[in-house]
């Protein structure tokens, strides 16, 4: 079926005149019905100066006045004349209506032909190919009634303005595969979205190699959404190209996509070109030259917000994005790209870089992260390399960077929105500067919300995901003479637990992001001889530490009480004469260790609390000329007393012996104490006549 036979039918007079059987209950249809042929009929009958009316079915009176004008008698031929005219009017106006409308039309199969063929009754395509060709230039759409893969034997051109709506990207795949380009955008605007686009070629098979998956001529458009772009290869652009053409892209991954020269996922060329990429992930792309991911060229203008870039490379500079034209990259994630410089960015023209995050870049020239002609603010570093060397942010041109000796990402993964994103976390979290976010961006590139009111004022995270943080709050009431605090990490987005007493106040409180489900360790110092008993949030724990999740709102309660007694037992046995006895302070439980002597009983045991841990000093008294021997828990002590630690029951010895004899010189030893003494004498007198 032909374009034109697709479109709305046209009614004929005769579909007109049965119309007006069916409007006939109208009442205002039946009085124009019933004047048929009176002079009133015309249009010109109505009072001058009436107001327009607002009957819902006045467009049709001036055609069942023109239909009973050729159908009721008339004797006037200029009266007949006038009214084929207004006839003919009223179809052309009917025609050119039609004509305007945008028409659906519906693929029906996955297979492509190099020729193309007619639709079908109610524009059933059998191809996307035959689709785009009856499609009119009026912005028609296209839609597919199944999935699977297209394999595409050539080229699609699109030369108007058309829609292109597939059912998404893991349903409907376009592919060249890896033989020819998938599709060229030659004049007018495309938006495409919901497909992959994969294994496109415009390398060495084309005269223009450019754009692997699709190529934009010069002021032609594409607007790529919710699709995922793998697999391409071409000189310039492995994905996508435009020379002096505009690529607006959204939510799109480009994957494993290269270029022999420019532009691994995507090359932008020209004055007249207009590159605006947001919140994309770009992955495992390559150029052979420069820009692994992004080449945007000679004086192009490139736009970058809320986009990811992962693990591209380029052999010369621009691992992620080369740049040389105007330029906005504001809350990118550039992570694990690797170039000879700028591992990156490389600017050779001056780019307006803020509010971004590059982590673990790796250059082996020039610039861990950027490098050129850079001009920016509040971007964060972290493990940026050189060749190898030590972490070189390499921020020239930038003010206010942060540089962090801790990971501001998480890994790459799905973390809600239509591509791969990481997670913000240590110093990206609220490291962002409002003011520079572009103008009209109000979410980040998961689709959530890109500030946050929490914790104070507007929190806007570097890099292109803000973690949506709900604060939730631990308080905490202490009962008796100890206090609570909380662990220095995870740190509160408000407040603090600090030595928090029953005196309650700010010090007992404190907001988490509950998004990050935290774990939130409290430590209770209860004075000596008590303990902490845990309750709200915290019931069931034991020992003087408890861990709240903080997923929500927690109450927290410890009340301190004497520690309920815990008797270890003391026993001293003696053997000899003397006896030991303790002190009167610590005093015990039960029992006594007063005057022990070596027939034991009673007064040589006693009970202690082990929760005070208390120190039991033993004094032992040993018979005139005698010592005592500690032993047990005492072992190693001297002289008459043992301070023993009623930590566990302890046994302590305490033996009394004679002590050892006072040793008496011999007669050697005598003699030469004598001589000593004599010598002694006689250098005192020596001295004393010298100095006379």
């Amino acid at each position: 079926m032909s374009h034109a036979a697709a479109r709305p039918k046209i009614p004929s007079f005769r579909d007109m005149h049965f119309e007006t059987s069916r409007l006939g209950s109208s009442p205002s249809v039946r009085r124009s019905m019933d004047r048929c042929g009176s002079k009133a009929s015309g249009p010109g009958s109505a009072r001058r100066g009436a107001a327009p009316s607002t009957d819902r079915t006045a467009p049709f009176h001036f055609l069942l006045k023109v239909l009973c004008m050729l159908s009721c008698p008339v004797t006037s031929s200029r009266r007949r004349a006038s009214a084929l005219r207004r006839a003919a009017v009223l179809q052309a106006v009917l025609l050119a209506a039609g004509a305007a409308q945008a028409a659906t039309w519906t693929v029906t199969s996955v297979g492509d032909n190099a020729t193309t063929a007619p639709c079908s009754v109610g524009n059933q395509c059998a191809t996307l190919r035959d689709a785009i060709a009856a499609a009119a230039a009026a912005g028609d759409t296209i839609q597919f009634s199944g999935t699977g893969i297209i394999p595409l034997v050539a080229e699609l051109v699109v030369s108007k303005n058309l829609t292109i709506h597939g059912p998404g990207a893991a349903q409907l795949t376009l592919s060249g595969q890896g033989a020819v380009r998938i599709l060229t955008v030659s004049a007018g605007s495309l938006t495409l979205s919901g497909v992959t686009l994969a294994d496109g070629s415009a390398q060495r098979n084309h005269p223009n190699d450019w754009g692997g998956a699709v190529y934009v001529s010069q002021g032609a458009t594409l607007s790529l959404a919710d699709s995922v772009v793998r697999n391409n290869t071409a000189g310039f652009g492995g994905g996508l190209a435009a020379s002096n053409g505009t690529l607006a892209v959204t939510d799109t991954t480009f994957e494993n996509n290269s270029a022999s020269f420019y532009g691994g996922a995507a090359f932008v060329w020209g004055v007249a070109s207009n590159g605006s990429f947001v919140a994309n992930t770009f992955s495992g792309n390559a150029a052979d030259s420069s820009g692994g991911a992004i080449n945007a060229n000679n004086d192009s203008v490139l736009t970058a917000v809320n986009n990811t870039f992962e693990d591209n490379r380029a052999e010369l500079p621009g691992g992620a994005v080369f740049v040389v034209g105007a330029a906005s990259i504001r809350n990118n994630t550039f992570s694990a790209n690797r170039a000879s410089g700028g591992a990156a960015i490389f600017a050779v023209s001056l780019a307006g870089i803020d509010n971004n995050v590059f982590t673990d870049n790796v250059s082996t020239f020039l610039g861990g992260a950027l490098w050129g002609s850079i001009a920016g603010s509040r971007n964060v570093f972290f493990n940026n390399t050189i060749a190898g060397m030590a972490d070189d942010a390499t921020t020239y041109g930038t003010t206010s960077p942060i540089i962090t000796t801790a990971a501001p990402l998480g890994a790459l993964g799905n973390h809600g929105g239509l591509t791969q994103t990481m997670l913000p976390q240590g110093a990206a979290l609220c490291a962002g500067d409002v003011s520079l976010l572009p103008a009209g961006t109000t979410t980040d590139q998961r689709g959530q919300p890109r500030t946050s009111a929490v914790p104070a004022g507007t929190c806007l995270d570097a890099g292109a995901v803000q973690l949506v943080r709900t604060a939730a709050t631990v308080v905490v009431a202490v009962t008796g003479n100890g206090s609570v605090s909380a662990g220095a990490t995870p740190a509160p987005l408000a407040g603090g637990i600090s030595a928090c007493t029953s005196q309650g106040g700010a010090a007992c409180q404190a907001d988490y992001d509950s998004n990050l489900v935290p774990n939130v360790t409290l430590t209770a110092t209860p004075p000596a001889g008590e303990v902490v008993s845990w309750g709200g949030a915290c019931a069931g724990a034991t020992g003087n530490s408890c861990i709240v999740t903080m997923d929500q709102a927690r109450a927290v309660t410890a009340a301190f009480a004497a520690a309920p007694a815990l008797p270890v037992g003391l026993i001293v046995a003696v053997t000899g004469n003397g006896s030991v006895s303790a002190g009167a302070t610590p005093a015990p439980l039960a029992g006594g260790i007063n005057a022990c002597a070596s027939q034991g009983g009673a007064a040589c045991q006693a009970d202690y609390d082990s929760n005070l841990v208390p120190n039991v000093t033993l004094t032992a008294t040993p018979p005139a000329g005698e010592i005592v021997s500690w032993g047990g828990a005492c072992a190693g002590a001297t002289g008459n007393s043992c301070t023993v630690t009623m930590d566990q029951a302890r046994a302590v010895a305490a033996v009394f012996a004679a002590a050892p004899p006072v040793p008496v010189p011999t007669l050697g030893q005598w003699g030469l104490l004598l001589l000593g003494a004599l010598a002694a004498a006689i250098g005192g007198l020596a001295l004393r006549r010298r100095s006379a």
